[in-house]
């Protein structure tokens, strides 16, 4: 069966693209600024652990630069997907299982100079604070791309509360009532101690979770942090910010981090 790529064009061993007609990931500004970082701060050959890695495009961008890659990524296909892009000089280790189950199980494993990527991947997640404090207190950088919830304003807290994944659908389906920024989300509130919001990912009967390749794993619902409780695990973990790249559009940024004894 030929699988089937929908995240990122990436360069395949036979020469193919695996989305033809869109640009290359491998040669996007973004990935292009975060080798420039990786560079900069951890030598070729060291390690880089990828969670939530995908159909393995950043993790194979980093490996044909010269990092030695460890792509955590829990769905099957995702892994059957990332296995047929590489290459045989590519470095990639895929580790096929939950994020959750990766930092219980293996985080121990990792070297004492690694770079991590979180991209795209923390505000799937229910308990994303305690997540990314595991990940900043292991590793020595950070590179975080994410979704983030406003403090405030007039879509979430004057709507009625959201919390399915059919008010989710709705705001993003009537965009002359919703900014195609509400995404369906809950009014303020707290999970260990963060402000944020939840985001219905999908219906809680939902029974192709495997299938749906762009949400959650395993929780139906995830909780999105706001920027300024984002900031402050960070910098509760001794990292210091480096650069940042805002997309106020959709509320989203990548940053990038430095242990500050590096």
């Amino acid at each position: 069966m030929t699988l089937k790529y929908t995240m990122h064009n990436i360069l395949l061993p036979d020469g193919k693209e695996s989305l033809p007609g869109r640009p290359l990931l491998a040669q996007s500004a973004a990935v292009g600024n975060m080798l420039a970082f990786a560079r900069k701060h951890f030598p070729p050959g060291s390690t880089v652990l990828d969670l939530g890695a995908g159909e393995g495009g950043y993790s194979i961008a980093f490996a044909r630069a010269g990092y030695v890659v460890i792509a955590v990524e829990p769905r099957f296909e995702n892994v059957r997907k990332i296995r047929m892009a590489l290459a045989p000089t590519d470095s990639v280790w895929i580790r096929q299982t939950t994020v959750e189950g990766y930092l219980r199980d293996r985080l121990g494993d990792l070297p004492g100079n690694t770079l991590v990527l979180c991209l795209g991947l923390l505000y799937h997640l229910k308990d994303p604070a305690l997540i990314l404090s595991a990940l900043t207190r292991v590793g020595s950088g950070l590179i975080l791309s994410t979704h983030y919830a406003l403090d405030n304003h007039w879509q979430y807290d004057r709507v009625p509360p959201a919390g399915s994944w059919l008010l989710k659908r709705i705001c993003k389906r009537l965009p002359f009532l919703f900014r195609h920024t509400h995404f369906g989300l809950s009014p303020l509130t707290q999970r260990w101690g963060r402000a944020g919001r939840w985001y219905p990912e999908y219906a809680p009967a939902e029974t192709n979770v495997e299938g749906l390749t762009h949400s959650s794993y395993h929780n139906h619902q995830s909780f999105w942090l706001t920027r300024g409780s984002i900031a402050d695990v960070i910098r509760t973990a001794g990292m210091t910010e480096v650069a940042t790249e805002d997309r106020q559009r959709d509320q989203a940024f990548t940053g990038f981090y430095i242990k500050k004894n590096q």
